[in-house]
This record gives structure tokens, C-alpha cells and sequence, in this order.
């Protein structure tokens, strides 16, 4: 069971020779068992980090504790670097003659994944591939060795089923329920893919029980759904489990939720696209009014073909802007200076620094006084002042003229507790309840911007969602079509 089940198992003694190096080692380094096992020159060929090897064979080894829970590359026999989240447990299951012991997952895919989405200005949140790793003491007798393995799938960070020759599930992990919903119970009997049902297509259901029928390791993507009905993304594995003597003797099924990964994939699809979108107009105007300026057949218009296009140059600035400041956000990179602010200042320089833009919408915008007693917010207050900039130019943009937009702060209970409040609320031409939910969206403009001709990217109201998100806050509306709108920040009070 040991060197079928889907994870990497490795084991050194005392000089720091291997002495263990399961199937699923070979298979993703390349290296057969033979190379590795007993060859003191082992570690060498796997690790490129020297460092790395020698805090391995070193003095440092002996304290394992130091090694839990952490990646490393390893060099494959193609030169490939591989990728592997490891788990030692050498402190926790300490086995005579072997001085570290450790469980392992190839994230190399996932290592390549981050690293694609930080080139597309996707930023999202990394993945926790870390692995819970207890196991029973090693015995020499039988019984021992099987307690040992079931030890180990219960503590593996996917979810493993144990099936027998009819492909009926025997057994099944703790992180199998906690995924799934189903316990060892609810499984017991069942196929191993009897959380599939129908949403594998025909072929792929077919090559899956061609592959057990062959005794080969079949891997896919599949849509699973937990016992409350509701679907998640999975990448599962089944694999053959032969005896000592190779009969075939059942089957072990591991997967885990890749949900956010294609999320992260259909997300990054998603803002291309809009990306893409964005700039194509305003690149196609600077190109046609070049081509115009270039022609020379109307020079009383030089200085208007020269304006739009300035204008055109100015929103493709606005437009990187905004995308590299969301990818700073997303990705955590953003500085922060987290500390007190206190809100009067704030709320009174805001809307000072649009009173030109208020004035030439012939919109009046004020700002309510600010008790001096209330409380300061923990939080970066350029950033801050960043959101409440966007909230106010955004009031005023949908503010028609004569219309009023007017700044305040305060405090108010929600969900059982206290929040700062800072409200902006204008008398402009509201937003549909339809379009409510979807207004800090991304590239999201809606129905009053794209019918007026509104400039802007639709990012503005995204930013000032990340800005607060980043604070441990939220930004919420309230709006009624033809009586205005009401954007509200909501921070956390000072200590």
C-alpha cells in the first residue's frame, strides 16, 4: 500500500542514505528505486539547492523539527526541476535506523499555475498544499504495518477511498469526510466514483475502467459533489493496490478540491479578455486620428484630432493604472502603513480635492461635520483616502447637474458589531436593483454609464472593494433608481 498509494514516501537512516523511495517518488523524479535507495551520493542528484542538502546531511538533520512543512525542487533524471510540498514527520513517528522520514506532493503544476497567473496580472490567492502527517510506530509485525498505512491515509491532506476488487469502498480518510461530507459509513459499499454520477462524459468514464481493468493509474478532472448536493472542481487518482506477491488485490482513489484553481484559471480567462477589450478602443481612436493627422486633408481640425487623441492617451493611462493597482492589491504587494487614523481630516480634504470636477458638473458637494469624538480607524489612510476619492468622483459622474453629493461619517451595528462608518450619498440617477450586485465588479460599467457615454474602465468601485478587503472592512450600496445612490465604507474601530 505504501508504494501505491498516490504520494510521495521517502526515508533516510542515520549517515543520510535513502533507504525508502516509493512508486510515486519514482514516477514524478524519474529515478528508479535502485538508483536511489542505498546510493550515498542520492541526495546529490535530487537537490540543486546545496544548501538545502547540507542543512539535510548536516548537524541540522537531527532536528527535524526544523524541516516540517515546507517545498523543495528536486532535479528529476530529465533535468526537469520538480516541485514538492513535504511533510516531515520524523519528530512525530520517530522509526529506529531512519534519522528522517517524510511524505510528499508534487506542486509543480500548482508552482507553474501561481507563476502563470503573476504573469497575466492575475493575482489571486495561493493555494495551501500543506499535508496533516501522523502515523502509527513502525512493527515488523503485520498487523502493525497495516495500522501504520491506514495511519497514514487518514492523516493525508486529500481525500483517500479503499476499494476492494469490485470497486466497492472499504475505507476511507478523515479528510475524505471533511471534503465530502460522507463518512465512512455513508461510503461504505459504494463505487469509488459514485460522487461522479453522470457528470463524467461517456469516454472519460470509459477510459477510467479501462485503465482499472488493466491495473493502470488513471488520472483526470473530474466535478464531484458532496453529500448536500453542492459540486467543487476535483483532480482525481486511482491507482491499482497490489499484494507482496503483485495480485492485484483492490484499488485507492485520491482527489482533492482544485476549485479555486479553475477558478483562478476562468478568472484569469475573464480579465483578458475584458483587458483586451478595454484597450482595443481606445488604441483604435489614436490610430485612426494618427491616420487622419498623417493625411493632411483637413488642418482646421489638427487641433481637435490632437485632443482626442490626448484624451485616448490619458484613458489608456488610467486604465494601467487601475490594473496595476488592483494586481498590487490582489496580490498583497500593495504597501500598507497600517496605523490610527483619524477620520475629520480626511473627510474634510476628500472632497476639497473635487471641488473643480463638482463645480463644472454644476454639482454642489459638501461634507457633514465629523464629531471630534469619533473614534479613529485602524488602517493605511492613503489607501483610505484613496477609496472615499473613487467613491465621491463616482457620485459625482452620476450626479446630473443641480444634483447634490454630500460626504459623512458615523457609527453603526451590523451583525452584532460596531463599525466606522463613511457614507457618500448623491442624488443621482440610482442603479437597478438588477445591476446592484454587480457594480463592484470588475470592467463592470452598467446600464447609466454605457447610455450616457460615461468614460471610465469599470474599475473604480473594484479597487475601493480590494482597498477595504485589505482592511478587514467592506463597501456596501443602497440605491433606488431615479432618488440616487449610497456607497458606504465600512471600517474597523481602532483599538
Amino acid at each position: 500500500m505504501v508504494e501505491n498509494v498516490p504520494v510521495m514516501i521517502d526515508a533516510l537512516d542515520e549517515k543520510g542514505v535513502m533507504v525508502l523511495w516509493n512508486r510515486e517518488c519514482e514516477r514524478v523524479t524519474g529515478y528508479r528505486a535502485d538508483e536511489i535507495v542505498g546510493n550515498p551520493r542520492a541526495l546529490e542528484l535530487l537537490y540543486p539547492d546545496r544548501a538545502r542538502l547540507e542543512a539535510v546531511t548536516g548537524e541540522v538533520a537531527h532536528h527535524v523539527a526544523d524541516f516540517r512543512d515546507y517545498e523543495w525542487e528536486i532535479n528529476s533524471r530529465d533535468g526537469d526541476i520538480k516541485t514538492v510540498s513535504w511533510a516531515n514527520i520524523s519528530n512525530q513517528v520517530p522509526i529506529p535506523g531512519w534519522s528522517q522520514w517524510a511524505i510528499g506532493v508534487d506542486v509543480t503544476e500548482r508552482v507553474r499555475a501561481e507563476s502563470e497567473r503573476d504573469a497575466t496580472v492575475e493575482a489571486l490567492r495561493e493555494l495551501n498544499a500543506t499535508l496533516e502527517a501522523q502515523v502509527a510506530e513502525r512493527t515488523a509485525e503485520m498487523r502493525a504495518e497495516q495500522e501504520k498505512s491506514e495511519t497514514i491515509l487518514r492523516s493525508l491532506g486529500d481525500a483517500i477511498a479503499m476499494a476492494d476488487l469490485e470497486n466497492r469502498i472499504q475505507f476511507v480518510n478523515d479528510a475524505f469526510t471533511a471534503l465530502t461530507g460522507y463518512s465512512a459509513g455513508d461510503a461504505a459499499g459504494q463505487p469509488t466514483d459514485f460522487m461522479i454520477g453522470e457528470d463524467l462524459a461517456a469516454s472519460e468514464r470509459e477510459g477510467l475502467r479501462s485503465s482499472l481493468n488493466r491495473g493502470e493509474v488513471w488520472r483526470g478532472e473530474v466535478t464531484a459533489r458532496r453529500k448536500d448536493g453542492r459540486r467543487y472542481d476535483a483532480a482525481l487518482t486511482i491507482a491499482p493496490v497490489s499484494d507482496a506477491e503483485g495480485r492485484l488485490v483492490g484499488y485507492v482513489s485520491s482527489h482533492r478540491d482544485i476549485s479555486r484553481l479553475k477558478d483562478l484559471d476562468r478568472a484569469r480567462s475573464r480579465f483578458m479578455s475584458h483587458v483586451s477589450h478595454e484597450l482595443r478602443t481606445p488604441v483604435t481612436n489614436i490610430k485612426l486620428y494618427a491616420q487622419l493627422l498623417r493625411s493632411g486633408r483637413r488642418p482646421e481640425k489638427t487641433d481637435r484630432y490632437l485632443e482626442v487623441m490626448a484624451e485616448q492617451v490619458e484613458r489608456l493611462e488610467r486604465l494601467v493604472r487601475d490594473i496595476l493597482e488592483l494586481t498590487d492589491l490582489d496580490s498583497g504587494r500593495a504597501t500598507m502603513a497600517m496605523r490610527p487614523v483619524r477620520l475629520p481630516a480626511m473627510i474634510e480634504d476628500s472632497p476639497a480635492a473635487h471641488q473643480r470636477q463638482a463645480t463644472a458638473a454644476e454639482v454642489t458637494l459638501e461634507s457633514e461635520p465629523v464629531s471630534a469624538g469619533l473614534q479613529a480607524v485602524m488602517g493605511d489612510q492613503a489607501r483610505l483616502s484613496q477609496a472615499l476619492r473613487e467613491l465621491i468622483n463616482n457620485a459625482i459622474t452620476f450626479t446630473p447637474h443641480g444634483g447634490e453629493v454630500t460626504v459623512a461619517a458615523g457609527t453603526a451595528e451590523r451583525e452584532g458589531e460596531r463599525w466606522v462608518t463613511v457614507a457618500v450619498q448623491d442624488s443621482g440617477v440610482g442603479i437597478p436593483s438588477s445591476e446592484q450586485e454587480r457594480v463592484f465588479d470588475r470592467f463592470y460599467r452598467g446600464s447609466a454609464a454605457d447610455s450616457g457615454h460615461v468614460p471610465g474602465s469599470g474599475l473604480g468601485l473594484s479597487i475601493v472593494r480590494e482597498i477595504m478587503r485589505t482592511h478587514g472592512g467592506r463597501v456596501t450600496v443602497e440605491s433606488r433608481e431615479g432618488e440616487g445612490s449610497t456607497f458606504t465604507l465600512w471600517l474597523r474601530g481602532a483599538a
